[in-house]
């Protein structure tokens, strides 16, 4: 008796890495095609589809024909459209196109897909402090505890990262303020800069601080 082993690939697909960016609904993609549990090469030009939340939004292809055994690194730069919500899940189907129909007899049909949740990152909403007033000591001095102000204004999800004399410094997350609670100013009208993140975004708020005669 001849048993005949049939010569097909198998390709599988793993997302390596998602890079989101603050305020975008850009995304960088990459991510690895394999054929390992194979008895042949799996072609180039085998087509990849990438859906968020089951909507097709892109596609890609496979560059070079992958040997058993072997993968190809593949990455992609994607800009959601403007209707997916800012969470969703990517998908990524490989041996598919647009219409579901993938062109390349394999060993298992059934495991050419990866998800992952993705949520695009949002900066911080601009907060609007209230002024701090504080009664001149002499010398044209007045002592401001900005701190404990702007602390009762922020929600407990975000944090003051610092307090900055200077947009450029805030921006830049530069020389902040060290004693906020102290906080000496020489000027009737000074307006300081609070730097506020959420764990992954940030965003620059003012404080107006106003000396009292």
């Amino acid at each position: 008796i001849t048993k005949l082993n049939s010569q097909l690939p198998d390709a599988t697909i793993i997302i390596t890495d998602v890079k989101k960016y603050c305020d975008s609904r850009q995304i960088d993609v990459s991510y690895q095609v394999y054929n390992l549990n194979s008895t042949d090469i799996f072609p180039s030009g085998a087509p990849i589809s990438i859906y968020a939340n089951d909507e097709y939004i892109y596609n890609d292809k496979i560059v070079s024909p992958i040997p058993i055994g072997g993968s190809e690194e593949k990455f992609i730069t994607l800009f959601i459209p403007s209707h997916i919500p800012d969470q969703f899940t990517l998908k990524i189907v490989v041996d598919e196109d647009h219409e579901g129909v993938g062109i390349v007899l394999e060993n298992n049909e059934n495991n050419n897909v990866d998800f992952i949740a993705v949520e695009l990152p949002k900066s911080p909403s601009i907060i609007n402090f209230d002024a701090i007033h504080s009664c001149n000591k002499g010398n044209n001095q007045a002592i401001f505890d900005v701190i404990s102000n702007i602390e009762k204004e922020i929600s407990s999800e975000l944090r003051v990262i610092g307090i900055f004399e200077t947009l450029e410094d805030a921006n830049a997350n530069h020389n902040p303020i060290i004693n906020t609670n102290n906080y000496i100013s020489y000027q009737n009208l000074t307006t300081l800069f609070v730097r506020i993140e959420n764990n992954t975004c940030f965003s620059i708020s003012t404080i107006e601080l106003i000396q009292k005669k």
